[in-house]
């Protein structure tokens, strides 16, 4: 089989495809945002700035994706709807009974 006539893409899983382009998009904001913007004089510096830059992503930045909210807030949403979904569920209404 040629590599012109192979699908690498078809040749996944469907979830892998759907996280390669996560990290796809990840990387491009690094790479447009931090990368491409910022010159440093040691790798001390650019590990410092890059956490600040990840820690802004991650938790000021939104994203459309999530409805536009930061992620922080997203998962703190998404860890309160499954503390409240256990607990009804740990209420006598268990689902092997």
């Amino acid at each position: 089989m040629s590599s012109s006539s192979w699908n690498k893409s078809a040749a996944l899983p469907k979830q892998l495809r759907m996280d390669n382009g996560f990290v796809e998009r990840f990387n491009g904001s690094f790479r447009r945002e931090f990368l491409n913007v910022y010159l440093s004089d040691s790798l001390e510096q650019v590990r410092d700035m890059a956490w600040v830059w990840m820690c802004d992503y991650n938790e000021e930045r939104t994203h459309e994706g999530l409805g536009n909210i930061p992620q922080a807030e997203y998962r703190r949403k998404l860890e309160t709807s499954s503390d409240e979904l256990s607990h009804q569920m740990g209420s006598g209404h268990d689902l092997f009974d």
